[in-house]
């Protein structure tokens, strides 16, 4: 009996069966479904006790993410009570991440996510490139904040041609030193920025408001200084893109209604390839529609949602599979390695599958059957990396 086990939910079945081969280990029995009532029940049907138990869930964005989550936390409280070892909540998308801060009496709703996680019974979190590295103080338990950047490096890579001929805009201040890794990854020059700014935010993140001159005002009705109306500000692109490969970065992709407008401004001065590179793709609504109708050449996202309905609208969407780097990080948790070279040491193998077994096999004791164009080296010995 393996010493560790995979289960999921409903919402994400292919990313799920890429990671149960990378491991070469089967997928638990899981029966989640939604009654008549509307109640989600989840049961597990294989024992659970005394072993590690994995389970990744994803976000379905044309489902109900209120029932992804629902089913995680019940998968959480089955194993808990079964007597599993452990168990680890794999959320390659955080839902709610995005409400994380304070807005008037809104609450944090991410607060609230995290502690129900914790609650349910997950000893661990992992995720991909959540929305804000400071989500990892939601909770008290251990989070596993993976980076998703070398395989869409990888993706520019061979996807664009001609990348050297590239410039880099952060679609907004948070994407801002994604934008800048990128271009140092690459070897490539400076890059436009700030295209898309849609929150004044100072460099650390806090909100902050318009500047104004005026230091005092008498707090009555329609007499406020008219500097002090809150305004979206214009789109512009700090940088010249004339005869240049415009590639727009960002976090995570979900209205695209001002990445599309960007694409525009950026066409008319003289861009002759327009791409949008993310991580996590929702592309919720008729974003996909919008793609397809813009500018934009190519979408580049990870798989960390599902994107199956989204590419029957668009056929400009590319999906990166990032099972390898969720396998990965699963093999070092059963055996106990460290998780630092999944932040650094990611090498690209183009003609060496010996290379990628021999390390497992060295490594662990758990072989992991990944994709021959990919590995993770602990020491790699002057080796580039992504």
């Amino acid at each position: 009996m393996e010493k560790f086990m995979l289960i999921s939910g409903n919402a994400h079945p292919k990313l799920v069966n890429n990671i149960s081969s990378s491991l070469d280990v089967p997928i638990g029995n899981v029966h989640a479904y939604c009654q008549l009532n509307n109640e989600i029940s989840v049961c597990v049907d294989e024992s659970v006790r005394g072993r590690d138990v994995f389970i990744v869930q994803g976000v379905n964005i044309h489902g109900s993410v209120n029932t992804d989550i629902m089913e995680a936390l019940l998968l959480n409280y089955s194993c808990r009570t079964s007597a599993a070892r452990s168990v680890t909540l794999v959320l390659p998308y955080l839902p709610y991440s995005t409400q994380s801060r304070l807005h008037g009496r809104s609450g944090i709703p991410m607060s609230v996510v995290s502690r129900a996680i914790e609650v349910s019974g997950a000893n661990r979190v992992v995720s991909i490139d959540m929305y804000r590295k400071e989500l990892q103080g939601f909770f008290k338990v251990p989070v596993e904040n993976l980076r998703a950047s070398p395989f869409l490096i990888q993706a520019i890579i061979d996807r664009v041609r001609d990348y050297q001929n590239s410039i880099f805009i952060a679609a907004n201040t948070n994407a801002l030193s994604r934008a800048t890794a990128f271009c140092e990854r690459l070897k490539l020059g400076a890059h436009g920025k700030y295209i898309l700014k849609r929150k004044a935010l100072t460099k650390k993140g806090r909100m902050s408001p318009p500047h104004d001159r005026v230091s005092t005002f008498d707090m009555i009705p329609n007499r406020l200084p008219p500097d002090m109306r809150k305004q979206k500000q214009p789109l512009r692109v700090e940088g010249d893109v004339n005869g240049r490969i415009a590639i727009i970065v960002d976090d995570i992709l979900d209205e695209v209604d001002r990445h599309v407008q960007a694409a525009q401004i950026i066409k008319k001065q003289g861009a002759y390839k327009i791409y949008v590179v993310a991580t996590h793709g929702l592309l919720s609504g008729d974003a996909a529609k919008h793609i397809e109708d813009s500018p934009i050449d190519e979408v580049i996202v990870t798989n960390t949602v599902p994107h199956d309905f989204q590419k029957m609208k668009s056929h400009k969407i590319h999906t990166v599979d990032i099972s390898p780097l969720i396998s990965e990080a699963i093999r070092r948790i059963v055996n106990g390695e460290s998780m630092g070279a999944l932040f650094a040491n990611v090498v690209f193998v183009q003609h060496s599958t010996d290379l990628i077994h021999d390390h497992a096999r060295k490594k662990s004791s758990i072989r992991v059957s990944m994709s021959p164009t990919v590995t993770f080296i602990d020491d790699p010995q002057g080796r580039q990396c992504l």
